[in-house]
């Protein structure tokens, strides 16, 4: 066997993207999209994990909070979930800036609209404010038009691989 390693990582960020929308009784979502497009400061065209910066405040109950990210083709990554004992450990009003990673985008291209999802699943005791969010970018430019290394499908498939042969050998 022979390991073929894939090029330098490229990492780069977009500006913040300013929201300041609140979710409400009959508006228990806030989102924001924007449009990315690699250029010649930041050429990636292949994924492996996206941070995300996110100023936000709540009302109450902070574990009632969900941030949802969602790329260009459509793939969703929950960067907060509903917490219930951080809703009562939290429960007075608040704000944030936090910093949340997601490797679920990985071989994806950065180029497209990519949508930040704010949202509480309890409309009646907290509101939540989207103040603004900004993205940092981590992956490769292949060379040329093929890759050096695997293939994102070849790469599922061996791990697919090699995760059946661990449940067959873990279960006999």
């Amino acid at each position: 066997k022979s390991w073929v390693s894939v090029p330098e990582q490229i990492s780069c960020s977009t500006s913040e993207f300013t929201v300041a929308q609140s979710t409400n009784f009959f508006m228990p979502e806030v989102w924001s999209r924007r449009r990315i497009k690699s250029g010649e400061e930041c050429e990636i065209d292949s994924l492996e994990h996206v941070e995300v910066k996110v100023s936000f405040s709540y009302s109450s109950r902070r574990g009632n909070l969900i941030l949802l990210l969602e790329s260009p083709a459509g793939t969703k990554s929950y960067l907060m979930t509903h917490r219930p004992w951080d809703s009562i450990k939290y429960s007075d009003p608040g704000s944030g800036i936090w910093y949340f990673s997601s490797v679920h985008f990985w071989g994806e291209k950065m180029d497209g609209t990519w949508k930040l999802t704010a949202k509480t699943d309890d409309e009646y005791s907290t509101k939540v404010t989207l103040n603004y969010w900004k993205i940092y970018f981590h992956g490769f430019k292949r060379a040329g038009n093929s890759s050096p290394g695997l293939k994102t499908p070849e790469i599922i498939l061996t791990i697919l691989g090699a995760f059946v042969t661990f449940i067959i050998t873990v279960h006999w």
